[in-house]
């Protein structure tokens, strides 16, 4: 089952094409080390956020990283073009992220991955999941969907402000439908007053405030809990 988590009160329905998917932090990059870490996040950023993991990506990692009793974590952020090209953006998005998973599995065996994105980007993460084409897709224009072992590599998905289907079905991009493989590890969460991930929606703010509302200690401690544990010689 996924989780998901809303805060607020909805007041009313509000949602444009042109005002889909706005942006307002700026971004910050993070990495680890150049060897195999313990935990490596791939993260999506935001609709016309600048390259890296964004802030909303950068502040779920300053949560992270003191919940990870010592393992070493790598950030690697999904290298897309996060325009308001939404699905040709999805698109090289997805690729990256498969791509980024499967280098993994092959460099790295004993690491964990976490699967994480913001807006536009969590809406990638969650296509990367899905175990088949979504209907209408041509499968020849879009990467093959991960497969067992892939999944198996994903410890979590975490998911911020993630576009419903009809804000897709607005731009004309196909619903989200998280993987049964990945759906008892994934977390959505989305204020009630997020015009992007809730219909009803009119609050644009909300949608810039996962850094601020709460909801990132909430993120972390998901990540953590579907984590191996750490070795005892890591533990503080």
């Amino acid at each position: 089952m996924i989780s998901r988590m809303r805060t607020g009160i909805v007041v009313s329905a509000a949602a444009t094409v042109a005002a889909l998917f706005p942006v307002t932090s700026p971004a910050t990059a993070t990495a680890a080390d150049d060897g195999c870490s313990d935990v490596t996040l791939i993260f999506a950023r935001g609709t016309n956020e600048p390259s890296g993991i964004g802030q909303t990506g950068q502040d779920f990692v300053d949560q992270l990283i003191p919940r990870l009793q010592g393992r070493t974590l790598t950030v690697r952020p999904v290298e897309y073009s996060a325009s308001l090209d939404f699905w040709n953006s999805a698109i090289e998005g997805i690729a990256d992220t498969a791509n980024a998973v499967r280098n993994i599995e092959s460099q790295c065996a004993s690491t964990q991955v976490v699967l994480g994105g913001f807006s536009q980007g969590a809406a990638v993460v969650g296509y990367t999941t899905s175990a088949a084409v979504p209907e209408g897709i041509d499968p020849a224009d879009v990467p093959s969907p991960l497969g067992a072992e892939d999944a198996a590599r994903v410890s979590s998905v975490v998911m911020f402000g993630t576009p419903t289907r009809s804000n897709l079905g607005i731009i004309s991009a196909p619903p989200i439908t998280i993987g049964p493989s990945f759906q008892e590890k994934t977390l959505q969460l989305c204020h009630v007053d997020d015009p992007v991930c809730v219909d009803g929606g009119r609050e644009w703010s909300a949608h810039n405030s996962y850094t601020s509302d709460g909801m990132m200690p909430r993120a972390a401690d998901f990540v953590v809990e579907h984590l191996a544990p750490a070795p005892i010689s890591k533990m503080h």
